[in-house]
């Protein structure tokens, strides 16, 4: 068994975990936890959901690796 613990989530953040549709966006200012919550986010999908396909984005491969890629 796998147990996460998760920090309690701002509401923008709680709303994105809770939504449940094929394609979420989920936007804001600098420094609201987006890149953080599309992490969590997707970490519970994969656990949940085996064979699914994730997409996480930057702008340069080098901002891929230091904000999703050595966190996760």
């Amino acid at each position: 068994m796998i147990e996460i613990t998760i920090q309690s989530p701002y509401k923008k953040q709680q709303e994105f975990f809770l939504a449940d549709s094929k394609y979420i966006a989920f936007g804001g200012a600098r420094g609201g936890g987006k890149s953080h919550a599309a992490r969590i986010k997707a970490v519970l999908l994969a656990l949940n959901n085996p064979g699914i396909q994730i997409l996480l984005l930057r702008r340069t491969l080098a901002e891929l690796r230091e904000n999703h890629t050595i966190p996760l």
